[in-house]
């Protein structure tokens, strides 16, 4: 994704719109320079919770059958995109 921004940004793609999942410090300003239309950023910190908890899980008790979870994410556009201290802390929740 970040390649594909630089190369919109040089002017490589133009006219075409550019989507992603998820991010980098990269993306987020290629989206915030519009360079980017969009990006469905899932809850990094949540994954790596769910998944440390069912690891654990699943040590502790080998017939343990592990779950799968529906996380939370944000679906940022260029039209509509401002970094806020809620977006902020979605982001850097890992931090």
């Amino acid at each position: 994704m970040e390649e594909f921004g630089e190369q919109a940004e040089n002017g490589t793609y133009e006219g075409a719109e550019l989507y992603g999942v998820g991010y980098s410090l990269k993306t987020i300003a290629l989206l915030d320079n519009g360079n980017i239309q969009g990006l469905a950023v899932p809850d990094g910190y949540e994954i790596g919770y769910k998944s440390v908890e069912e690891i654990t899980k699943r040590i502790e008790h080998r017939s343990y059958k592990m779950q799968g979870y529906i996380t939370e994410y944000q679906v940022l556009g260029k039209e509509n995109f401002s970094m806020d201290e809620d977006l902020e802390r979605f982001l850097y929740s890992y931090e």
